[in-house]
Formats: structure tokens, sequence, C-alpha cells
């Protein structure tokens, strides 16, 4: 801001300058309050069911005729909601890119009042793809080829007040200027967007209204410029001047304060004229507007003549000012980094027909990722959303859509098309403070054209910074601002930022094609956030650009094997992922699979890489320095907030020694501005002098002050004085060849050889086979992006299966055994074909300490010019496992691609989806059995776990990993490639050892059965009936009989299903549980006896003691029972069967209401539309019952059964439900469990296994379950380990608090319940193994 407008401030805030101009309290005093506008219709939206019909081609829209005229038989023309694209809705099939030749016909009758008659009456179109010729009671209004952008015809002469009107509109897919609106992305043809009328006073009106906000030098004051367009339209002289008319502009605060108001008098000269009405007002410290600070004020402009108020105009608006001063992106003084994505304005439901809950639901995943901008990729979005923007601060870069008729322009034939987008495009967002800067076109070549078209956007807003996507050589024009490179790598940006002369903002980068790659994302952040002249960049893409798409029988592509299939332009089916039964999600595969969240929004990787690169708050180091027993550990922070202060977030954190957490704490950040630096002591004494030889570390989670967590990190305390290792026990090896086998024993270790193949043929451990054969890998099934490059070849392979399973065969073998142990030398030659094959020279030594060294050198030969990953494939059994292992965890990462990931010693069952993907950075795995016997390997890079449907499982141990690509190309540094020669071939060297375990409890596990859980939480429990007489039981249940006293419940026989099962109940008394006793069994009048399930105990506030159980040969068939104690379970009333249909609580307790009635929670099985989740409700103590509604499936379509009932604080009920979708089912009850919304998918995994569920005392809602869910070769079935117990404030987020077991067992640890006694403390029970019942009990003080 100049001196000369500093001093025009200042006097305007001193009363010294502007006549025109009148201050708030001046207002109020010199005018009264002024007469209400004479009577306008209130806007009439035209939004709801039309009629429509399709027609293949223009020569057959043409045949047509004037569907617009009355009189036309419209009775072909069927029923579509508008807005919609006619492709959603089954009238044509979507194709990508372009869109068809066809064309549609809209129909739509509304009534006019009367009171519109002498009123100007605008019809607007908020959008419609490609074009659309309109009709209004058959008179011809125009039409407009721009599918983006909206539109407005003046229909006061054409419309009929006070009687039904008529409105008809043509919709062309593919005109002249088509490809401006065309995209990498689905053709949508329709009127997509909202339709309405709006009317003002017809003589004098408003036209539009311009808002600049413009701050003084220190950005504390601020001059708010209206320009008010006054139109006049009397029937009078043509050239007679006006009366004068008051323009007055009111600034409130939201809730309706005052701030500020002006009034500016005028005339217009000209009975048919307007006038640009300017008015300034100075607003002392105005909250400014910013992504991190949505500060919103209302402002109402009112046009005043002859007395009275006429016509008026209101909008939200922002105090914000942007500027490219001194090569430095800036927002109100501060320089900002843009943190964004682009973003496609689609859903899959919807296709662009999007609403406020699609926009809503994208910024609010997109705040939780910490992203602070998005580029409307590659045209104006809806209008809602760029004003939710304004709402919940998201920086906005908003393009004029140029599509692929950017490459067009030097055809001058476009210029019309261009400038209409122009002008379309800043007209309607230029008052949106959110807007911060002009994106012309995309990736376009240099034509006048677009000079000339960034001189109008110029001209017609000069306040914000404009850009050419893509463009970033030298002599750029002037009116460029920001320089916009796409996908570069992490050293070009940085040399970029070094010598930039003004600001640049890479608006596409890190293109995250698939689901896999996502490579180096936080090396190229760093390295545009670094310089002041990097202002950003935005990820390509937001999400994958799927459409939901019903099969109905038809073929459907595999988007990577099917390519050549399916065409860029085409309608084929190509499945990302299923949606529903008959339906999947088709983001037209490798053209429209870029998102970092999945079309139906489901974080891939991809953002979770992006929340961390772009968190607000920045851990300094990945390691520290670390004596045990010093007291504390400085962390290095840095704010790296734009606007925000440190103060308000705060840290929690923990202490880990190996796995084990030794201490925690939060932490209040001092007080840093942004963009500096500070630093935190976190105490470390926890872990003493003398402590055991392991690993220590610090997990870290930050939170803003909405208690959001904005950022995790992960930091290695590296001990300076390391822990003395005790040697390793001396074992005999002996190795004896017979045959082609050569087998070495060490200890309870022995290992085969086969001399024929030169490779490991299996290891078996205390009698128990733990590898059966072991093979070289040099190849995985490529991602998107990697397959992208090598299916260009002239010559490709079958890439799932190329070099895997080569046959081996060794060239020279020998053996020799020495005071060391056994050494085994061999050279193996792999050979896939005559172009490819490998050698390998493998050096194998088994030492006396029983463990295996694999040392190999790789000499690949092969055609191609790298490989993925280098290693050994090692092939377990199918038996219950746990994979443990020291590294990034928990989910799946690469060597460059693990900024989400924490350091630290994880753990995950061998079956189950958070085993699968590549695990990197890794010093150590473990594989365990159930019996105590377990592997270990060091020396490895990372590991990734292989499995088939048959159950077989292959552990790639992997001593060399490529990392992850972007599209077009691999990992920018050599480190993270395993590059080849030209010729294909190339050298590389590697090994690591294997080391069998055997705990000193193996083959004891059942003994341990009782052990409590280490964890603090965990204050008491046992095993109930520690004694059985039953070889199996399942399906335990609690209830508190009185205080202090406890009942429990399961059944027990044979085995599940078989008529011998029984109930059987147990009490405990002063803390000891009594002998269990069997209390009902299946015996019927005819002395059939049916198996019995599912006890469910149950204390209400008043009566007996109630035990519902099921009874019959499989859950579709079985039937309720019902038996009673009045004392307590000592003795117990006959059994009740229930009433037909009514089946009682199907796993979990029933809860008893405000108003006494009990609600029970209840499911079914075998049903022709699956599993499905209902209760049912007694108000007369259960002598009564009546079955509510079933909870609808939802999107998901979601099996489900056994509910649990929670209740919140708003009166709310929640169920938390078991599904076979490999996450907890969720659904919310406003009406006392009446009715049900339909189940979402909650935060926390599932195995399709049983959980229960309580709200405590405190209100904080807990859960206990299975965290695990199912590996994708079984989707619908897990393992039941670990046991786990998470605890929610909103039953929403949940945390994970506490685990209970994880020893791998077959039958897990599953079913359990869940109760608060009335002394606070926590209550579970659960099957062990399907051999006992185990009881816990936990604090809640310590979950």
């Amino acid at each position: 801001m100049n001196a000369a407008k500093t001093l025009l401030c200042a006097l305007a805030l001193a009363g010294l300058v502007a006549p025109s101009i009148v201050h708030a309290a001046d207002a109020k005093a010199e005018s009264a309050k002024p007469a209400a506008p004479a009577e306008v219709p209130a806007p009439i939206s035209l939004d709801g069911d039309w009629q429509f019909l399709l027609k293949p081609d223009e020569d057959a829209a043409d045949a047509l005729g004037k569907f617009y005229a009355d009189g036309f038989d419209a009775s072909a023309f069927k029923s579509i909601p508008v807005p919609a694209n006619w492709t959603t809705h089954g009238f044509e099939e979507p194709h990508y890119v372009n869109g068809t030749k066809s064309e549609g016909f809209y129909l739509h009758s509304f009534d006019v009042p009367a009171g519109a008659k002498d009123r100007r009456a605008m019809l607007y179109f908020d959008g419609v793809w490609q074009s659309a010729e309109v009709w209004v009671n058959g008179q011809r209004l125009g039409r407009h080829d721009s599918g983006f952008t909206g539109f407005a015809f003046d229909v006061s002469k054409a419309l009929k007040p006070g009687e039904k009107n008529k409105i008809a509109v043509r919709v062309r897919q593919q005109t002249q200027s088509f490809k401006l609106d065309s995209n990498d992305d689905w053709g949508l043809p329709g009127i997509y967007r909202s339709v309405r009328l709006e009317f003002t006073p017809k003589e004098w009106f408003i036209e539009r209204v311009s808002v600049v906000t413009d701050f003084d030098e220190q950005f504390r004051d601020a001059e708010l410029r209206v320009r008010a367009h006054i139109m006049r339209n009397e029937k009078m002289d043509f050239f007679s001047t006006s009366a004068p008319f008051d323009v007055r502009a009111i600034l409130t605060t939201l809730d309706g304060k005052e701030v500020q108001q002006a009034t500016y008098t005028a005339t217009i000269t000209a009975a048919h004229n307007g006038r640009d009405i300017p008015i300034n007002l100075i607003v002392r410290q105005p909250a400014p507007w910013t992504a991190e600070t949505p500060n919103l004020y209302n402002l109402r402009v009112e046009l005043h003549h002859e007395g009275k108020l006429v016509h008026s105009w209101s909008d939200k608006i922002g105090f914000r000012e942007v500027s490219t001063a001194g090569g430095v992106f800036r927002i109100n003084g501060r320089a900002v980094k843009l943190r964004g994505v682009a973003r496609h304005d689609q859903h899959p439901d919807v296709g662009r027909a999007t609403r406020r809950e699609h926009w809503l639901e994208d910024i609010q995943l997109m705040k939780a990722a910490n992203i602070n901008a998005v580029r409307t990729a590659h045209y104006p979005p809806a209008e809602g959303f760029i004003k939710l923007c304004d709402e919940l601060g998201m920086y906005v870069v908003e393009e004029v859509p140029f599509g692929f008729g950017g490459d067009r322009m030097g055809d001058p034939s476009f210029a019309e098309g261009v400038f209409l987008r122009v002008y379309e495009t800043i007209n309607r967002d230029r008052n949106r403070p959110s807007i911060v800067v002009w994106s012309v076109g995309n990736e376009d070549p240099m034509s006048a054209l677009h000079v000339d078209a960034l001189r109008a956007v110029k001209g017609l807003d000069s306040t914000r910074p404009t850009l050419l996507p893509f463009r970033s050589e030298v002599g750029l024009p002037p009116e460029v601002d920001l320089i916009a490179p796409h996908y570069w790598k992490a050293e070009e940006y940085d040399r970029l930022g070094a010598w930039a002369d003004r600001p640049f903002i890479t608006t596409e980068y890190s293109h995250a094609l698939g689901g896999d790659d996502f490579g180096e994302q936080q090396e190229r952040w760093d390295a545009i956030a670094r310089h002041p002249a990097g202002a950003g960049g935005m990820i390509w893409m937001w999400a994958d650009q799927g459409l939901r798409r019903k099969i109905n029988g038809r073929e459907v592509f595999d988007p990577m094997l099917d390519k050549k299939k399916y065409t860029r332009e085409g309608a084929e089916l190509v499945k990302e992922k299923s949606a529903s039964k008959d339906e999947i999600y088709d983001s037209h595969g490798n053209h429209g699979t870029d998102g970092i969240v999945d079309a139906d929004r489901k974080p891939q990787i991809d953002y979770w890489e992006t929340k961390a690169s772009y968190a607000p708050v920045r851990v300094m180091v990945d390691r520290l320095p670390f004596v045990a027993g010093q007291s504390e550990v400085i962390v290095p922070l840095r704010n790296a907030y734009d606007f925000t202060d440190l103060s308000t977030v705060s840290v929690k954190w923990n202490l880990y020694r190996d796995a084990n957490v030794v201490a925690s704490g939060e932490i209040k950040l001092p007080a840093t501005i942004p963009h500096a630096e500070t630093r935190i002591g976190i105490p470390t004494t926890a872990i003493p002098r003398d402590v055991a030889p392991g690993v220590s570390y610090l997990h870290l989670f930050f939170t803003d002050a909405q208690g959001l967590q904005i950022a995790q990190r992960s930091v290695r305390l590296d001990e300076v004085a390391a822990t003395a290792v005790a040697p390793a026990t001396k074992v005999e090896v002996k190795a004896e060849k017979k045959d082609d086998a050569l087998v070495v024993t060490a200890g309870q270790s022995v290992y085969s050889f086969n001399s024929k193949s030169g490779q490991l043929t299996s290891l078996e451990l205390a009698g128990e086979k733990m590898i059966d054969g072991a093979t070289l890998v040099v190849w995985r099934n490529p991602t998107y992006s990697e397959a992208n490059v090598i299916d260009r070849r002239k010559v490709t392979y079958e890439w799932k299966t190329f070099l895997q399973n080569m046959p081996a065969v060794a060239s020279a073998f020998e053996f020799k055994t020495d005071d060391k142990g056994v050494l085994i030398t061999t050279t193996v030659d792999y050979k896939a074909d005559n172009k490819n094959s490998v050698a390998v020279n493998y050096t194998y030594r088994i030492g006396t300490d029983g463990s295996l060294w694999v040392d190999y050198v790789v000499k690949p030969k092969v055609d191609l010019p790298w490989l993925l990953e280098i290693g050994l494939a090692l092939k377990t059994p199918d038996e219950p496992q746990t994979i443990t292992w020291l590294g990034y965890g928990p989910g799946a990462t690469m060597p460059n691609r693990h900024a989400s990931a924490l350091f630290g010693q994880w753990m995950s069952p061998l079956f189950s989806g958070e085993s699968r993907g590549t695990k990197s950075g890794v010093e150590w795995l473990r594989l365990a059995g159930s019996e105590g016997r377990a592997l270990q390997v060091k020396g490895i890079q990372g590991f990734r776990l292989d499995a088939a449907k048959e159950g077989d499982v292959t552990l790639r141990v992997l001593t060399h990993i490529a990392g992850a690509w972007v599209k077009g190309g691999p990992a920018e540094r050599p480190e993270w490639r395993l590059d080849l020669k030209e010729d294909g071939t190339g050298e590389f060297k590697g090994g690591l050892q294997i080391a069998p375990v055997i705990d000193v409890n193996a083959g004891k596990i059942l003994e341990r059965a009782g052990d409590l859980p280490k964890t603090p939480a965990v204050i008491g429990g046992g095993i109930i009936n520690d004694n059985p007489s039953y070889p199996s039981c399942h399906a335990s249940t609690i209830a508190e009989i009185s205080p202090g006293v406890l009942g429990a419940a399961w059944f027990g026989g044979t085995r599940e299903r078989h008529p011998d099962v029984e109930i059987w109940f147990a009490r405990q008394e002063n803390g000891k549980w009594l002998p269990a006793q069997a209390v009902a069994n299946g015996v019927q009048a005819d002395g059939k006896r049916e198996p019995t399930w599912n006890p469910v105990l149950f204390q209400p506030k008043k009566g007996p003691l109630v035990l519902f159980y099921k009874v019959g040969p499989s859950p579709a068939k079985w039937w309720g029972e019902v038996i009673t104690s009045k004392d307590g379970g000592k003795t117990w009333s006959k059994p009740v069967r229930l009433p037909d249909g009514i089946l009682g609580p199907i796993k979990n307790k029933p809860v008893e209401l405000a108003d006494g009635s009990w609600l029970s929670p209840t499911s079914t099985e075998g049903n022709k539309d699956g599993w499905r989740v209902h209760f049912e409700h007694s108000t007369d103590q259960g002598k009564t019952w009546k079955i509510l509604s079933q909870v609808p499936k939802g999107e998901k379509n979601f099996d489900a059964i056994q509910p649990s009932i929670l209740f919140h604080k708003d009166g709310r009920l929640q169920t938390i439900c078991r599904s076979k979708s490999g996450v907890l089912a969720s659904s919310w009850s406003s009406d006392q469990g009446k009715t049900w919304t339909p189940f979402e998918a909650s935060e926390l995994p599932n195995p399709n296994s049983g959980t229960d569920a309580v709200t405590l005392a405190d209100g904080r809602q807990f859960v206990i379950y299975n965290h695990t869910s199912p590996p994708p070769e079984r989707p619908t079935k897990g393992v039941r380990y670990p046991l786990d117990v998470a605890v929610s404030d909103d039953g929403v987020k949940w945390r994970r608090a506490a685990t209970l077991e994880t020893e791998p067992v077959s039958a897990g640890y599953a079913y359990p319940a869940v109760i608060q006694g009335a002394d606070g403390r926590i209550h579970v029970t659960y099957t062990w193994d399907r051999k006992r019942i185990k009881h816990v009990v936990l604090d809640p003080k310590k979950l």
C-alpha cells in the first residue's frame, strides 16, 4: 500500500475527507429507518422433476422439431431430476473425456406468481454441460456454449405471471468450442447444477456489486471498497436526469452487530442507463480472513430511491489481501505456503451434480489432512463449494476453463468461447475471499489469445495474481505473476527456488496414480517450502475420478491387466473397486485413478503421506543421542503454520522401550510465532541406566485447539552406551548328505538344502516346520505407475508373474564343517526365458548359535532397465502366526514413502489386512507361532507377505527395495532405485540372518491362559472355571448381580453346533469365581436334543437376573429361550420359549431406557438379503416384545450382526456391530431405538468377529474387539487376535487404549462381553482359544 493511500485512510478515519462517505454513527443520526421495499417475489427454484428425452445425434435431435412449442406431444419424455447428469440416471452410459454426440431435451412447467408482473425476471443456470439452448413459453432466449460457467437470461418479457409457464432446454455435448470444456475426466452431460428465477424491481435495481479489501501498511486497519452498479429503467425523457438516490453499504458481524456503514448519493443521466457507484469504508482492525482464521462479515448494499428502499444485495465477505511483491506470495502481509491438491468437482454417486454434503465431506477431509488449498481443476466448481471454502477456511486457485481447447487457441474462432469463460468465471467469484489466485487454462502452449485472456482477467480483477499452469519458462508476459511448473523432481524445485524472480506454485505435482505409488512427496514438498519463492503445490489429485456404475451382467475390465481392452474415450466398465453387489466404482482405470482418496473418499496411503508432509508442526529430527538414565531429551520443532502460534497446540507423547510404553504425558507447546523454531523436553527417567538390551523411541502426537490430530512423528533414541548383550548358547552343528539333500542339524534347528537347486528347502524348529522352501525374488507385481512405463515397450511380458518362481539349477554345490559350524557355497542359475535370467552366488553358514546366515551376489541379465526388489521368498505353513518387526509401521511403507509412518516395534497377525503391503526400514522381523517357536530375521531392508486364497503364505524378506514411483518415472534418488546397465545386467550384494527362537514356555500356552495382560490398565482377572468338564466353550456374557457380585455364562460342550452343548453359569463372590454349573440345555419335549448358543445375562434395575440364550441347529434356524433367577444365579426357573419371531438379545446385553423399558439388540443370519440387525422392545419387563425396524444396510451394503448399544450425551443411541466388511459398522438412533440411520463404516477394523461395547460412567464409549481386518485373499474372514480395547468421546473418533491378548492361537480371543461395575471398574470376559473363558478387570482411569 503506498503512502498516499495510507494518508487517505488516516484522514478518512479522522473524518477529514470523502464527503460522500457517512460514518456509521452519523448514518444512524441522519437517516430514519428506511421504508420496506415494494413487494418483490422471492426467488423460485426450478430444481426438481423435469421431463427428458435423449436423441443419439444431431440429425435425430433436429428431427424432433419444435419440442418447446405448445401442443408438442411429449409422451415419449421420461422423468429426470434437475440438477443431474443424465448419464448417472441410466439414459446413457458415461463416456470419458468427450462425452458423445447425443443430445438431451428437457421440459419443465412451473408457476410464476402474479406479483412478478412489471418486475425484472432473471433465469439463472448454474451449470449445463456442454451447451444449452433455452426457450421459455415457446420464446427462444438464446444459446450458451460453456459447460462449467453459470449464465442467465432476462426473461421479463417471456414469463406469464400468475400462470403456468414452460421452460424447454436443448443440451448439446459436442459443439464447435466444446474442447474448452473437455478434460482428462468424464464427459458428463446435462443440467447438472441448479436452475432458478430471481426477481428485482424493473425501474431501479442493483445489477452487480464488487468488493475489494485493502489493508494499510501495518495490516491493521483496512479499506473496504465497494462498487455497486445501479441500473435505471424509467419511462421518462431519454436524456432526463434522475432524482438523487442513495446507495448504502452496511458492514456487520455474522451475529448482526454493525461495524461500519457509508452512503453515496448520486444521480443517473438518461432514463435507460446505469452508473457504477464507489463506496469506501474504512474499517478499524477487522478480523482478517485466512484459511487458518476464516473470519467473515456480512455486507449489505441498499438502494434507496425517493425515500424508499427499492432493492438490496447481501453477501458474506472477508478482509484478505494477496501480494507477490518481492517474489514472495503473501496473504495479509505474511508469507503463505499453499499446501494443496487439485480437485475435480465430481462424486461417484451424482457425477458433477454435487451438493453441500459432498463439498463439506471433501473440505473436512482435506483440512484433516493439513491441506489448506485447492486448485479447481480444470474449471470453476459449484459456487457452493467456493462459499464453503470461505466459511471453513480453504485457499482456492480457481481455474478459467480452457480444457483441451487450450491447444487450439491459435484459432481465432475460439476467442468468443475464451472470453465468455473468462468473464463468467471472474464475475461469479470475484468477491470470494478464499480465491487467492486465478489460473488460466491448463498445460497449454502460449498463444496470443492466452495473453489476451490474461489481460482480460487482470482487467476484471487486478487484486489477485495469475498463473498459467505448466508455464515456468523465462520470458513469460508481465501479466503472469506466478510460475507454475508441473511434475518436477525435488532437486529441480530446489534449484528453481534459488533463482526464481517470481513466486512459484507447482499446480500439479506428485501425480498420485494408483494406490501403491506416491514416492518422495515429503522430499518434493520440502524442496518447495524451504524457499521464500516456493509458494506451494497442488498434488494431482484429490479423488479418484470414479463413478458408481451398475454391472448388469456386462464384462468388467481390470484397470491394469486389461488396458488394451478399454479406450480413453470409451464407456467400458473398468473396476477400481466394488461399490455394492452389482455395482463398481469406475475411474476408467489408468486414466482417472489419480486420487489420494478413493472415489468414495476412503483415504489411501497417499492421503496419510500428504497429511504428514503438510503437517503444520515439524519435528526437525528423526533420531537423538541418548544415554539410558538421562533425565530428558530435547526435541526441536518448527512452526509451519502461517498465522497460528504454537501455543494453541498440544503434544501427547509416549516413551517406548521395545514394544512397551514406559512413560507418557502431554505438553502444551511454548508460544512460537509462525515459521519459527522452538524446543520441548521429554522426560526419559523411565528408562534406567541398568535397563536390559533393547530399543528406545518416542511417539509424538500433535493436536490443535479443537483437539484434532494434525501431526504424528517418531524419534529414535540412539543409545550412546549400548547395553551389553549376553553371548548366545553354543549348540552342536552336524551335516548329513543323502542323495540330493543336505540336512544340517544345529540344536533344535534342522535345515534342509537341495544340492540340485542350491536352495533351502525347509527349516524345522523343535519338530515343527517353520519354513517350507525358499527361493530368489527380484520382481513383484508392478504398480500403476510402473506398469504405465513398461507397458509402452515394444516387447512386454506377463508382468504379474514376470521373473517369479523361476526354476533353480545349481551349477556348483559344496559344503564343509568347521568349528564355526557348516559352510555351504553354491552357484544357482534362475532362468525365465532366453532373454531373462539371474545368476546367484550363495553362501550359507549355519553357526553354533543355531542361526542361518545367507549371503548372496545377484547378477541379473534381463530385458529391463531396472529391478523392483531383491531378497528371498520363504514359504510358511498355514497356521496361526504373528509377525513382529522393528522399523516403520504400522502400515505399508517404501524407502521413499514413510512420512506418515512411525518407527517402532509392531505386531500383526499373519492373516490380516494390516500385515499386507511392503514394510520398509526394517531392522528385524519375527515370525511367531502359537507354541513359543519363532524365527527372527535380521539384515534386511524390509519384507512383504504374499498370500493365496488356498492359504499358502510367502514371506518375502528383502535386502533391496526400489522406492515408490509417481506417474511417469521411478524414484528420484539413485539409492532408491535398482538400476541395471543398458544391456540389462548388474550386480547386487546382500545378506541376512535367520535365527530360530524357542521360548522357555514353549508347549505350555494353555497353562499360561490365565496370565494377565501386561498393560497398566489391567488390575485383575483370571480364568473362569479353570478345570472344565467340556472340551470346548465360547460366547461368554457377564453381569453385575449386586455390588461386588458378578455372574458369567457361556456355552460349552463337544464343539459348537453339537447337541450336547449346554449353557454354563458361574458366580464370583469376594473376588473369587465359584465352580460353574450347567443351567440350560436344548432338550425338547419330544426328547430330541438341540445345541444351545450365545447366552446373554441381563440384570435390570428391578427384578430377577435374566438369562437369554438360543436353541436350534444353526443361527439361521435357532429360536430364543429365557430363564430367570431370583437368588442371583443360584437357582433358575424353567426355560420359556420366546414368541415366534422374537429372538432376544443375539449376543450382547439389552439396555434399560430412561422410561424403564428394555431395548434388546438382535440380528438374523441366513436371510435372502444377508445378515440384518434389528431391535426388540419390551415395556413390561420382558413379558411381551415388539420388533422395531431393521437398521438399513447403507451405501456399503453392510452385512452386520451382533449389535451393542451405546448412550450419548445428546440423547442419541449408537449401535456398534460386527460385519463382513473389514470394519465395525455403526448406526445412530434419535428416537430411542425406533429407527436407525443407515450403517456406516467406523474407524475400527473387524475380522468378522464378535465385539461388545458399553458407555462408561464418565461419558466415554468403550469397545472391546479384535484390532485386525481380514487379509485381501480372505476378505470376509480374518483371525481373532489380537484382542484390544478402544475408547472414544463421541463414538466416531476412537483411540486404541489397551491390548489384552496377542499370542496367535487357532481360535483366537473372541466374543467378548463388557460391563462397568458399580465401583467403576470395567469387567470383560472372552473366549480363550475355545478352551477357556477369561475374565479381565480394567481401571477406566488408566485407559
